[in-house]
């Protein structure tokens, strides 16, 4: 989830009135909301995030604060997730309140020229390729902190544990 943008709440994602979500393997970089939760936010409801890295988002405190990655007023569970400003409870998720644990993306969100996020430009310089990609490109390089972090067991097709086949990826969560 890149370059969204709300006036409200949830730059990405408003997860709102009794709702039950769980997210897995996703990556929120680039969002931004004028208000609380520039990639997410959680209201009255529950949401889960697995294999996730949620970073360099914008709300009214900024980027890299904790509500710029989830704005929450109710439940919210991490595992083997990344969210930079948290370090949440849970399983196997990285610290996002250390620097040393940036995921290296090969090319980050870029605001364009205006510098403003998710405005017309960052879509209007790709077309006229003046840029090749302000939206970025959010493969890890070899020397993130998330290579090899994110928990392989989960079932991404429904099939039986265990008959899935997974390869090592050298730039994956």
């Amino acid at each position: 989830f890149s370059g969204n943008a709300a006036a409200q709440y949830g730059g990405a994602v408003e997860n709102n009135n009794g709702s039950n979500s769980t997210l897995t393997n996703c990556t929120f970089s680039g969002n931004s909301s004028l208000s609380l939760g520039g990639a997410i936010a959680n209201h009255v409801s529950n949401i889960s995030l697995n294999n996730c890295i949620v970073w360099n988002n914008k709300d009214s405190g900024g980027i890299g604060t904790s509500t710029s990655s989830v704005f929450n007023n109710d439940v919210v569970s991490y595992s083997h997730s990344l969210l930079q400003g948290l370090s949440p409870a849970g399983t196997g998720n990285l610290d996002g309140t250390t620097s040393s644990n940036d995921p290296l993306f090969e090319t980050p969100f870029s605001a364009g020229t205006d510098g403003i996020w998710a405005s017309y430009d960052d879509v209007s310089e790709i077309w006229s390729g003046m840029v090749d990609n302000v939206l970025g490109d959010y493969q890890l390089q070899s020397g993130s902190a998330a290579v090899d972090r994110g928990d392989y067991t989960v079932d991404l097709d429904g099939a039986a544990a265990g008959t899935e086949t997974m390869v090592s990826i050298s730039k994956d969560l």
